[in-house]
């Protein structure tokens, strides 16, 4: 069912991931200050919003770039699902709308998908990401419980759901009448846990993003657990310890992270932390490249100023793809001509989980 846009303090499905292992956290974020907004998220706000209202002139350059690609994708999905299920009429659409999940006569969790097409029989789930980290679409938690809503609302029987995101290709997941009866028991299950095990939290990677992680006592002894290893002691980490300790790492950084900005805020805004201050940085910029490298050439002369100015491969390829009017890919293609043998390429190793 349609709810208004507000979640009044009930679980949504954009956390499911964490308070589905964790069900203490959702009561515990509760009590937790409010965390100053991210860039990051305020971006993904921006893109979301201008591809709500299908206006990307809105946005500056580079986020329209990724919107722009989101659009792409998101035809590509349209055109596999009309395909998988043989439609090839114009499907109903639904964007940005609130829906709730109700057991037992009342609302329990809510949702919003960004976007749900249906032909009345079965629809199709879309949910954007903007950000730098993979998300995949299948058995992901958030998506699954956006199907369960969007599938009541349409009263149908099955979904199909994916995951757009820039640099991952289309990826399309099909949930049969039985799955989506399945995952509806499941989300039923998990809410009675949150309400009946307040007290019980769980220390992992969900508390990445866990607004409550600053406060939470489980969070914060997995971290002290961290600190009684020395660095001249590596060596003598056990192996077999390491998955458990790099789980631990997780939360200890957001912990950190948690910790610093609460006393930064409370420093900006008249508080006192004994001992420490906040200290403002001052950093330079240029404003104007080509006028900055036209002043340094008379100063310095054109070798000269070449050698104190950089090429970026990212905006360079934006300004082939702005030129041409082509694909990102199509630009990454066309720089590797121009510049071949002077483009030197190294790899980089990145520990990171296992699926």
């Amino acid at each position: 069912m349609i709810v208004a846009d507000d979640r009044k303090g009930l679980p949504s499905a954009s956390k499911r991931e964490r308070w589905s292992k964790c069900p203490g956290s959702h009561a515990l974020e509760k009590l937790a200050p409010e965390q100053e907004t991210t860039e990051a998220l305020l971006k993904g706000n921006r893109i979301h919003d201008a591809l709500y209202k299908g206006d990307l002139s809105v946005l500056v350059d580079e986020e329209r770039e990724l919107a722009e690609r989101l659009v792409e994708l998101e035809r590509e999905a349209i055109s596999q699902w009309k395909k998988d299920i043989g439609y090839e009429g114009k499907p109903l659409l639904l964007k940005e709308q609130r829906l709730g999940f109700a057991d037992r006569g009342e609302v329990r969790m809510t949702g919003k998908p960004d976007v749900v097409y249906s032909n009345d029989e079965t629809i199709l789930v879309i949910d954007y990401k903007t950000g730098m980290v993979g998300v995949e679409s299948t058995e992901n938690p958030q998506l699954r419980a956006l199907a369960v809503l969007a599938a009541e609302e349409f009263g149908v029987k099955t979904a199909y759901v994916t995951i757009l995101q820039a640099g991952n290709p289309v990826v399309i997941e099909k949930l049969s009448e039985s799955a989506l009866r399945m995952e509806s028991e499941r989300l039923k299950n998990e809410l009675e846990r949150l309400e009946t095990s307040i007290d019980t939290r769980v220390s992992g990677p969900q508390c990445q993003y866990c607004r409550a992680v600053g406060i939470c006592p489980e969070a914060a002894s997995q971290t002290l657990a961290l600190a009684q290893i020395r660095p001249e002691t590596r060596d003598l980490i056990n192996p077999s310890d390491l998955p458990k300790l790099l789980e631990g790492c997780i939360v200890a950084e957001a912990v950190i992270d948690a910790v610093r900005a609460r006393a930064k805020e409370i420093i900006s805004g008249g508080g006192e932390v004994k001992g420490w201050k906040v200290q403002s940085v001052r950093k330079r910029f240029i404003t104007d490249d080509t006028e900055a490298l036209q002043r340094l050439s008379e100063e310095l002369g054109t070798d000269g100023a070449l050698k104190v100015a950089s090429v970026s491969l990212t905006e360079a390829e934006k300004a082939i793809q702005a030129k041409h009017k082509c694909s990102k890919a199509e630009a990454g293609k066309r720089i590797d001509a121009l510049l071949g043998e002077l483009v030197d390429r190294k790899e980089i190793e990145r520990l990171m989980r296992c699926k």
